[in-house]
């Protein structure tokens, strides 16, 4: 039963996605730092006595896409003004029980005269140049490719980690800041940064802003939360100003608490009431949103695409360790007819489609002083309602333990919000129904994420794929 499962929901550290560093037991954590000359093709090296390394850091808290720690040891350790923008290597050595990972830091600043200790290195001096693994060679002979101009830079590259995205970035904060009397950015400190997202804290005379950018392949969010907090300002993040064109969403810092940090049952289920009444709403403006780039990813069009993983079986081999064996494919494709089965009967005879978030889960709502806000819109997408429920029930995002012990009571708060077109039992019974269907929709959210990123990037996320397929096995 999918409506009861959450009791046995995975308590581990968040897979999809999760704000908050962690330590990683018994396994030493490397980062390698490639800090670029600001004009020139050079690296800035440490001088050791038989040559030249990287500059280095061993923290003890990690997380694939924040990096605000890295700017501040970097700072800390060797007195550089750089922040880590994309990684450019990374590698886990399970029998040394060490990771390896190889950033691609910015100067921002412009920063030339480097601290003591420190040289700038040029491509014809890298015989001299000592590397913690040797799987940090392509990476560092591609970069230097691409900063001399000798092959172009990927398509898929992230806006943040191209020459030029901080300076654009800049000069839009100071213009809009200027426009509407709020004053200068007086510190602007990236926080995230990864294939799909950055974020940015911009400090000001008038109090805190965030910016999130997004790469192509999330334009939408910022039409589609700027659309949204048009309608009904209290549930949606405040925005102060939006650049479609580059993926830029300003918004002003929120005073409101994660939902994650709420123990009263009665704000979770709250939560979800009041989502689900913005899920039907969003019916009668179901064209804005197909304007607004939101995709229709309904049931009919998931049974079809989901022989994607049957036929092009790397999503679910993407790497040895987490790859399908052989059984595990065998029990999927005898499974897919059943899930294709549900998609078309409930395409017919379940509720009508709504705007659904795509990333549905405890971290992307907050609770303020009106109630639940509800951000990070860059998977909206067209679809059963229901599909927003699987990653809220399939994983334990850090909830009170008093919330996952009734989290069947909210889950009836959400069903209940939609009596009005059917009647409970039936609801509950689509809503089991779909749950599975609901993982399968997750999983191939993220087939298209994963086959949108630079490829060198994939790893970051391509065992979500395999994660949430296995989640069908077991359901």
């Amino acid at each position: 039963c999918w409506t009861m499962m959450t009791s046995a929901r995975s308590r581990g550290k968040s897979k999809v996605s999760s704000d908050v560093v962690h330590h990683i037991p018994d396994v030493t954590v490397r980062y390698d730092l490639l800090v670029p000359h600001p004009s020139r093709p050079y690296v800035a090296v440490c001088q050791e006595t038989a040559g030249y390394s990287l500059p280095w850091l061993e923290p003890v808290e990690h997380h694939t896409a924040v990096v605000a720690h890295i700017a501040s040891l970097a700072r800390q350790k060797y007195g550089l003004e750089a922040v880590a923008v994309r990684i450019l290597s990374y590698q886990h050595e399970r029998e040394q029980a060490a990771q390896f990972r190889l950033y691609q830091l910015d100067n921002w600043t412009g920063q030339v005269e480097l601290p003591a200790g420190l040289v700038w290195l040029a491509e014809a001096d890298l015989a001299e140049l000592a590397l913690a693994h040797v799987a940090y060679w392509p990476a560092l002979e591609a970069w230097f490719a691409e900063r001399q101009g000798r092959v172009p830079i990927p398509d898929e590259r992230v806006p943040w980690a191209r020459p030029g995205w901080y300076q654009r970035l800049r000069y839009w904060l100071e213009k809009t800041l200027a426009a509407n009397h709020w004053g200068h950015a007086n510190k602007i400190e990236l926080y995230r940064a990864w294939s799909i997202s950055a974020g940015l804290w911009v400090a000001t005379d008038q109090g805190r802003f965030y910016v999130k950018a997004s790469p192509p392949q999330f334009r939408r969010e910022t039409g589609v939360t700027r659309f949204l907090a048009e309608q009904l300002p209290t549930l949606y993040p405040e925005v102060v100003a939006t650049d479609e064109a580059e993926g830029w969403l300003l918004m002003r810092a929120s005073a409101a608490e994660p939902l994650l940090a709420q123990t009263d049952i009665s704000r979770w289920q709250e939560a979800l009431a009041r989502y689900a009444g913005r899920q039907q709403a969003s019916r009668v403006r179901r064209d804005e949103f197909a304007d607004l780039g939101c995709p229709v990813r309904g049931l009919a069009e998931l049974a079809t695409e989901a022989e994607r993983l049957v036929t092009e079986p790397k999503w679910l081999r993407p790497e040895p360790g987490v790859a399908f064996t052989d059984e595990e494919l065998a029990q999927f494709k005898a499974l897919l007819p059943e899930l294709q089965r549900i998609c078309k009967h409930y395409a017919v005879a379940g509720l009508a489609p709504t705007l659904v978030h795509g990333d549905f889960h405890p971290g992307n709502i907050l609770y303020g002083r009106d109630g639940p806000i509800f951000i990070d819109w860059s998977d909206a997408c067209w679809s059963h309602p229901f599909m927003d429920l699987a990653i809220f029930l399939l994983e334990d995002f850090g909830n009170p333990a008093a919330i996952n012990e009734q989290m069947a009571l909210v889950v009836e708060a959400y069903l209940a919000s939609w009596s009005a077109e059917k009647p409970l039992a039936e609801l509950r019974a689509e809503f089991d129904a779909l749950g599975p269907v609901a993982i399968l929709f997750h999983a191939l959210s993220f087939v298209r994420i994963v086959a949108n990123l630079e490829p060198s990037a994939r790893w970051e996320m391509h065992n979500v794929v395999p994660w949430l397929v296995r989640q069908l096995l077991t359901t």
